[in-house]
């Protein structure tokens, strides 16, 4: 997560939203890696360590996603561009086949 969040930065800042939240990010990782290296983490429970994990990987799966998305948003702004102009045409040749439709 780390390297997602500062390898990449210029490439990842637009998903992670402006450097303060960059900062923050990583002071949470940091905070977490310290908590399993040199604090309770070594005699923490199953329950512990999983909350730490979800924790994590909740922003780590959000910040992804915003990425997924704004990757996939220009395919997906073409295929319902696509399909409103089938509908159009569907629409048009309704009306030419079946004139006795309401056009209302």
């Amino acid at each position: 997560m780390r390297a997602w969040i500062t390898d990449y930065s210029d490439e990842h800042l637009p998903y992670i939203g402006s450097a303060d939240k960059q900062e923050e990010l990583l002071a949470k990782l940091s905070e977490s890696e310290d908590w399993l290296l040199d604090g309770d983490g070594e005699h923490a429970t199953y329950q512990e360590y999983n909350k730490k994990y979800s924790q994590l990987n909740d922003i780590f799966f959000n910040l992804k996603m915003r990425k997924d998305e704004h990757t996939q948003r220009p395919a997906a702004i073409k295929r319902a561009l696509k399909r409103l102009e089938e509908l159009e045409d569907e629409a048009k040749d309704l009306l030419e086949k079946k004139p006795w439709i309401n056009q209302t």
